[in-house]
């Protein structure tokens, strides 16, 4: 199996919950990654400006931040190919939906809206841009969950 990119196999529920804990009532299904190949290249960095969504526009995916030129026209871009293994998790639709509707969740994700938003003020008071729809596709609690979980490195 060296040359294999990607092997995966679905856990049956009895290995990974063997009682029917409530806990973990939410999830669907595990999948264990024993071999995964990840490639990631870095195509620019900024600490305030996240990086642009797939759905955003093509021109939005450019470079977002002026460095130091690595040639006249780029053909390259720093990169790393890494081999690991995962555990990837599939929620339930009915039960992401009804913690979506929980109060301190839905407080807690108004909070976090409103620093965006106050954000987004402050540097339109400056004159600066203030981003795009992106914050707003960020501040999804469903997003901020996914982003939260994973990946992890040990």
């Amino acid at each position: 199996m060296p040359d294999v990119r990607l092997h995966a196999e679905t856990l049956d529920r009895g290995r990974w919950d063997p009682h029917g804990d409530p806990l973990l009532h939410g999830i669907a299904s595990l999948i264990a990654a024993h071999r995964l190949r990840e490639v990631s290249c870095l195509y620019a960095f900024i600490r305030f400006e996240p990086a642009p969504l797939a759905n955003d526009e093509p021109e939005d995916v450019g470079l977002t931040v002026a460095g130091a030129p690595l040639a006249c026209e780029p053909e390259w871009l720093p990169a790393v190919e890494q081999f690991g293994e995962g555990i990837f998790f599939r929620f339930r639709p009915e039960a992401l939906a009804e913690w979506l509707e929980r109060p301190a969740l839905r407080r807690h994700a108004g909070q976090i809206a409103g620093g965006v938003a106050a954000w987004e003020r402050a540097r339109r008071e400056r004159d600066l841009p203030a981003g795009r729809a992106g914050h707003w596709e960020r501040t999804r609690p469903e997003y901020m969950m996914a982003d939260s979980l994973g990946p992890v490195s040990a």
